[in-house]
């Protein structure tokens, strides 16, 4: 592997196609509109922020090993996760935080998901920074995350409590001042059970970017997948800024403050049955359809920019919502 840069060759998602429909929407507080042709119904975990489920989205697909990734009990944290009190609560995860300043410490650091599972990557081009540009950035093919469908997915091996935070950019092919144009290209922060299956993948993201043209646009994203049913919700708003996933137990708070908002705010909150160790890293979708299937017949238009991931020990949820 490159000490700058990671360039694959086209790779289209196979083997991974299920009939699976869309799934409900969490409930919502900002009043957002519901996606076309679905129906909005009540998240069972009790999610916050805007509802809406439309025809199509991103999808994942089971299977799945933990990488290369170093745990946090090889760096020596503590790993409480339940949500009692930790000595290391609010440090800085030193081992696993990125700012993308040095390519060879983060190839050492990340484990990419498609060689993991022995699959074709789904991305032509990802860079880890560069001495000219310290922003981790990669480019799509097609697929992504939705129901028993997966996409190009960068991460670590995190156990324990912990917040994960980056600050994204989803943007147009070739031109970073614009969104992209195709239906749920995105690009975000994820975390996943390890041990899934085609049938049984649990995971959560957050993403930025293009969701249905038609529809909400442009925004934030929202989805938890129980057993591979993914519920979806939108914000329509920006496709750049600040977003965290928290994870508590089984608690898992999304708070976001994009660029043109003052403050940080509740996305979602859900709960959901995690292992002690889930991959957490960042995720990219290029959907291509506004169907329950991704358009596979060509690439997205979306390119993801990461200008930072970083790994804090929390032990309350509430955590998510600090400076």
């Amino acid at each position: 592997m490159n000490s700058r840069s990671v360039v694959f060759a086209f790779g289209m998602l196979l083997g991974c196609q299920a009939e699976a429909d869309p799934a409900p929407a969490g409930s919502g507080t900002d009043g957002t509109s519901t996606g076309a042709g679905t129906e909005p119904v009540d998240d069972t975990a009790g999610g916050v922020g805007d509802s809406t489920t439309p025809t199509g989205s991103p999808a994942s697909t089971g299977g799945g090993s933990t990488g290369s990734g170093g745990s946090a009990a090889e760096t020596g944290q503590d790993e409480s996760t339940d949500g009692t009190d930790s000595e290391d609560a609010g440090a800085s995860l030193d081992g696993y935080s990125d700012e993308f300043d040095d390519p060879t410490a983060s190839e050492a650091r990340w484990s990419f998901r498609h060689e993991i599972e022995g699959e074709d990557a789904q991305f032509a081009e990802f860079t880890f920074g560069s001495p000219e540009d310290d922003r981790a950035r990669l480019v799509p093919t097609r697929g992504g995350w939705y129901g028993t469908f997966k996409g190009p997915f960068v991460f670590q091996t995190v156990e324990g409590n912990f917040m994960m935070e980056a600050h994204v950019v989803a943007h147009l092919r070739g031109d970073e001042g614009v969104p992209p144009a195709q239906p749920y290209n995105s690009a975000g922060l994820l975390i996943r059970n390890p041990s899934g299956s085609p049938d049984g993948e649990n995971w959560v993201l957050q993403h930025l970017g293009m969701h249905d043209p038609e529809g909400d646009g442009v925004g934030v994203e929202r989805k938890i997948t129980r057993n591979s049913n993914s519920e979806l919700a939108l914000t329509p708003n920006d496709f750049r800024g600040r977003i965290r996933i928290c994870r508590v137990g089984g608690q898992v708070m999304l708070t976001r403050q994009l660029d043109d908002e003052p403050t940080l705010t509740v996305s979602a909150e859900y709960e959901l049955e995690l292992e002690d160790e889930v991959q957490a890293g960042f995720s990219l979708t290029a959907w291509n359809s506004r169907t329950n299937k991704p358009d596979l017949s060509f690439d997205g238009d979306v390119v993801g920019v990461w200008d930072y991931v970083r790994y804090t020990r929390i032990n309350d949820i509430s955590a998510c919502l600090e400076d």
